[in-house]
């Protein structure tokens, strides 16, 4: 299915951290993007929403230059939005 043709009635955030190159899965309590980041679903195509998201980072993190992959899935494996940017835990 496109995901640009897609309605998509339960939305999941998904977050990686990768470390040299390696994607490493980061537990967060937002998974349900429907009920934590005040989007509106189903989201259906040419909608628009504004997506808000909290990522917190636990204080005996190691000082670490990172990559943090953000993905919203309308299925496993399927992505409605993925992006990674450059982070520094500090």
């Amino acid at each position: 299915m496109d995901a640009s043709a897609a309605v998509a009635s339960n939305v999941t955030t998904v977050v990686h951290g990768i470390i040299g190159g390696v994607a490493v899965p980061y537990p967060t309590a937002y998974t349900d993007a429907c009920k934590t980041s005040g989007i509106h679903c189903p989201l259906k195509p040419n909608d628009k929403s504004v997506y808000k998201a909290k990522l917190y980072v636990k204080p005996e993190y190691p000082t670490v230059e990172l990559y943090v992959k953000w993905e919203l899935q309308y299925q496993p494996e399927k992505d409605i939005l993925c992006f990674e940017v450059p982070a520094e835990v500090m």
